[in-house]
């Protein structure tokens, strides 16, 4: 019985999340160009939208830490879901960036309402499988990090998603394109898959809520500029050329895969069942 609860809350956390997950993600990619014309800009005031989603990562990501520890895992989940759900009415009738910004913000901040609680709920229900159970509520590493070491998974996607970079500019044809861009993806998720483990494994359970947040806080403050807008802006003040972004994305995967190597976890993983 109580595996079975496990199972469910594994279920319900990757549901939780998809629809914040693809409003962050995916639907931006979707609508820039529309918004790009209505509102009279270029990539690089759009590309503001997911540094302010990230915005909103560093400035919740230690305070739901912290709450989720005082009220719970179900209450801020329940926050995050309807708070996500009334943004939509926000984007729905935006007609100025102002809004737009204040849309992804809200947004940000919903989806880690029920991201960082669901995380902590798997792993408690799965502590021999934490990156498994990861895994599946980001979709992509968690599994094999169970079975390898986290920091050794890490830096070798990251390695690939930085010889990746370097090739796009590279490459003709779509599907080399699209299969490039795959592995940096699939760098991406492993981020958010293997990191939670990771974390755990260094400073163990206790305290994961608010320790994942303040490791997330350089995500969202400093990746949000470096990445987003500023490879917008880039591309605006090039005439649309991606060598360049290319290359310092590439060069700044180099430096992770060599960075998380060093990270050396204390706390051993459990005996798998």
């Amino acid at each position: 019985m109580g595996k079975g609860k496990g199972v469910l809350a594994v279920i319900g956390s990757a549901g939780a999340i998809f629809w914040p997950g693809a409003f962050i993600f995916g639907y931006p990619g979707v609508m820039g160009p529309l918004w790009q014309q209505r509102f009279g800009v270029g990539r690089g005031a759009i590309g503001n939208t997911l540094f302010f989603v990230l915005a909103a990562v560093g400035c919740c990501m230690f305070f739901v830490g912290r709450w989720q520890e005082r009220w719970g895992t179900r209450k801020l989940i329940t926050i995050g879901a309807l708070l996500c759900g009334l943004n939509t009415f926000l984007i729905a009738y935006a007609d100025c960036l102002g809004l737009l910004y204040l849309w992804a913000f809200l947004n940000g901040a919903a989806s880690f309402f029920i991201y960082l609680p669901g995380l902590t709920t798997v792993q408690r229900w799965f502590p021999a499988r934490r990156g498994l159970v990861s895994g599946i509520v980001n979709l992509v590493l968690g599994y094999l990090s169970d079975k390898i070491s986290r920091t050794a998974g890490m830096s070798v996607t990251f390695l690939a998603a930085g010889l990746a970079y370097l090739l796009l500019p590279q490459v003709n044809g779509l599907l080399a394109a699209a299969l490039l861009a795959a592995v940096i993806g699939f760098a991406f998720g492993t981020l958010f898959s293997v990191s939670a483990p990771l974390t755990v494994d260094c400073f163990g359970l206790s305290h994961f809520g608010a320790i994942f947040g303040l490791v997330f806080t350089a995500y969202g403050f400093v990746a949000g500029l470096l990445g987003p807008s500023l490879s917008g802006y880039l591309l605006d003040s090039t005439g649309e050329i991606f060598s360049p972004v290319c290359i310092y994305l590439g060069l700044s995967a180099l430096m992770a895969s060599f960075l998380i190597r060093r990270v050396k976890p204390v706390i051993p993983k459990p005996a798998s069942a």
